[in-house]
């Protein structure tokens, strides 16, 4: 099981003189990600003009051991982020997690150096998360990940030169590789690229979870959250605003007590 008590979230931002929160906070998702910042931060500029954001807002919510939840609201609602803190990713600022983490599947977050090739992205995961100690072969990783990703000759090439959906099959791929946890945060990624891939993830997923997975999902496919999910989040503004069945869920969303709350 897994809660929230009371939790809040407060990040760091800065006015146009100075850093952004994606770099600000590149030393805390980097345990779980991999950045490239374009620009170096001016340790100088980082220093002015500090304001406190609230992000996430006295957040309280149990999630039992099964739990399938779709998270539902609009962009800069509050997903993303908060599939980040019951990751560990974040940290609470005010309140409190208790339990278990969630493994973050976060496709977006998960930035593969453009210059790597395919195949040197899969042995650069393959050794960042140990696998080798866990007993898996480079080799036949290797294997599973081109034959999973079904790219191609573009395996063994440059990743600047692929689609967006190329790029989305290889991460997810990775992603999937291995089941480091019962318990998945994954963002709406997978969804994107060809049908007949997101067929392929959607039953991948569904092996990878099991039968005592806990699972959560933030999307805007209503179809997709309803194959997987029976419990739903509405989420506004930071806060939880909603949190019962699906449907429920859904109808929330859609009526004018969402406008008003």
């Amino acid at each position: 099981m897994t809660e929230l008590d009371n939790a809040s979230l407060h990040l760091y931002s800065m006015t146009s003189k100075g850093v952004n929160i994606k770099k600000e906070l590149v030393e805390l998702v980097g345990k779980f990600i991999n950045f490239r910042l374009n620009n170096k931060i001016d340790r100088n500029k980082e220093k002015s003009n500090p304001s406190k954001i609230l992000i996430l807002k006295n957040i309280n919510v149990f999630i039992n051991k099964g739990d399938r939840i779709g998270l539902i609201g609009a962009n800069g609602s509050g997903k993303s982020t908060i599939l980040k803190l019951l990751s560990g990713i974040y940290k609470p600022s005010r309140g409190r997690m208790k339990g278990d983490y969630f493994y973050p599947m976060i496709i977006r977050d998960l930035n593969v150096i453009d210059d790597l090739a395919g195949i040197d992205a899969a042995k650069a995961f393959f050794y960042q998360h140990g696998l080798g100690f866990l007993g898996y072969k480079l080799e036949s990783f290797l294997s599973r990940i081109e034959e999973s990703c079904s790219i191609g000759d573009y395996f063994l090439r440059p990743i600047k030169y692929y689609s967006e959906g190329m790029r989305t099959r290889l991460i997810f791929s990775l992603l999937t590789s291995v089941r480091l946890s019962e318990n998945l945060a994954i963002d709406e990624g997978f969804g994107t690229g060809d049908k007949k891939f997101a067929l392929q993830a959607e039953e991948k997923l569904k092996s990878f979870l099991g039968s005592e997975g806990s699972l959560l999902l933030a999307s805007h496919s209503n179809d997709l959250l309803r194959q997987f999910c029976k419990r739903g989040w509405v989420m506004k503004g930071g806060r939880l605003i909603f949190d019962g069945p699906l449907e429920q869920a859904f109808s929330f969303y859609d009526s004018k007590a969402y406008l008003t709350a």
